[in-house]
């Protein structure tokens, strides 16, 4: 036999070795909670508005609409309710939402 099966990996395994490669460990919470913000937030606003980073203890959004905007200020208390019970290590305890392409704003 020319390769034996501990000669191969997933591919979950594999994309792991890469970022934990690639990406600055202090990063890995953040893409952790982007991979996971579906479930948090649910599929309307995860279809709508994206994580882009997290600064001082503040997750930053961006919507790609003023009306989705709005949505994730009528829904923070449960988004961040949610965040810190799933990603408590992250210590969110701000959410900041800006309109794609436009300026950022405190909410």
């Amino acid at each position: 036999m020319l390769f034996e099966k501990k000669d191969f990996k997933y591919a979950n395994e594999l994309i792991k070795e890469l970022i934990d490669k690639l990406i600055p460990s202090e990063k890995h919470d953040y893409y952790k909670l982007s991979a996971g913000w579906r479930e948090i937030v649910g599929m309307d606003i995860a279809l709508n508005v994206f994580p882009r980073d997290i600064e001082k203890k503040t997750l930053i959004l961006e919507a790609n609409h003023p009306g989705w905007h709005q949505e994730v200020l009528m829904r923070k208390k449960g988004i961040l309710k949610r965040i810190r019970k799933k990603y408590s290590e992250l210590e969110i305890r701000e959410i900041e939402v800006f309109i794609g392409g436009g300026r950022r704003d405190s909410t």
